[in-house]
Formats: structure tokens, C-alpha cells, sequence
């Protein structure tokens, strides 16, 4: 009779390491459903984007940042998603609004993963320039 515990361990062992190496990653690094919810945000993402990576799990996207029309904002992510689903990756220069203030303009390197036989779109943010709110 042979153990299925060595390779249950092996994959939580691997798991682990995928996880740690993702939230170890120096580039903001996020991975988003087809609805635009959050599934996985590094800590540089949290850094750069002003939230808390962990609690954003589950969330939406739009949510976690400072859009004035989150239905704007969910017809932006519908574009991107069409195109992930059509070429698979995209690149593109983007602009949107921080939690307290201020913007930043970004390149966003898209590329579509399958995730348990569900695609998700993992964006890798680059800030360009970061747009301090003006204090008065």
C-alpha cells in the first residue's frame, strides 16, 4: 500500500514556496479574475498602490483604488479582459487615481494564466510617475 501523504506534502511545500516567492517579487504584481476581483496582490503592489495587499483578496479592483466611477472603471477592465482573451497578453501605458490622493501613470504588462481551468489575468505594474495630490 503506498502513502499519499508524501505528495500532498510535497504540493503544500510547493504552494508555499510559489506564494512566497510571488509576494517576494520587487515588481507590483497582481492577479485579477474575469470580473476584475482581486485573487493575489504582492506587497509591492500594495506599496505602490496604496492598499493592503492581503485584505484585498476578493475584492474589486476599483475598490481597492480611488476611481471617482467604478463603472468606468469596469468598463476599462472589460476592454483589457477581451483582449487578454483574445491575444492572450497585452501591454499598455494607464493612468487612474490613488486611495488619498494623487495618480499615477503606469506601464501594465497583462498576460492570461489558467488557474484550475479558470482564466485570470496577472498585471505586472510598472509606475512611470507617481502624481502627489496637491496639499492646500
Amino acid at each position: 500500500m503506498t502513502s499519499i501523504v508524501i505528495p500532498i506534502r510535497q504540493s503544500a511545500v510547493e504552494q508555499s514556496i510559489k506564494r512566497a516567492a510571488f509576494d517576494q517579487l520587487p515588481l507590483a504584481s497582481l492577479c485579477i479574475g474575469a470580473a476584475g476581483q482581486v485573487l493575489a496582490a504582492n506587497d509591492a503592489a500594495g506599496r505602490l498602490l496604496r492598499f493592503d495587499a492581503t485584505s484585498a483578496r476578493g475584492r474589486p479592483l476599483s475598490d481597492c483604488l480611488a476611481f471617482a466611477r467604478p463603472a468606468s472603471a469596469s468598463r476599462r477592465w472589460a476592454r483589457l479582459w477581451r483582449r487578454l482573451l483574445r491575444d492572450g497578453a497585452a501591454s499598455l501605458q494607464v493612468r487612474f487615481p490613488l486611495p488619498g490622493g494623487g495618480e499615477i501613470v503606469a506601464q501594465i504588462d497583462a498576460s492570461l494564466l489558467k488557474f484550475e481551468d479558470e482564466p485570470a489575468a496577472v498585471l505586472l505594474l510598472l509606475a512611470l510617475m507617481v502624481i502627489s495630490a496637491l496639499v492646500r
